[in-house]
């Protein structure tokens, strides 16, 4: 997986690939210069559809194969 690091001096981000089950360094080192991981989401956004929160479900009773309730 992907990690982005930060120089504190510059501002530049480069970006680090680590196992997710391995350990994870909270800085790094390359060609000199001291680099702390990034941990803001700032160049990521999200779109949450309006009805996205809605409380009125769609109840489905003969979808699922054992007859039970689905939601949906």
């Amino acid at each position: 997986m992907l990690y982005e690091y930060i120089n504190e001096d510059t501002g530049e981000v480069i970006e680090e690939d680590y196992s997710m089950t391995g350990s994870i360094p909270a800085k790094v080192k390359r060609n000199g210069k001291v680099y702390r991981r990034k941990f803001s989401t700032d160049s990521v956004s999200f779109h949450i559809p309006e009805d996205f929160a809605t409380t009125d479900n769609k109840i489905d009773y003969g979808s699922s194969p054992s007859g039970k309730k689905r939601y949906y």
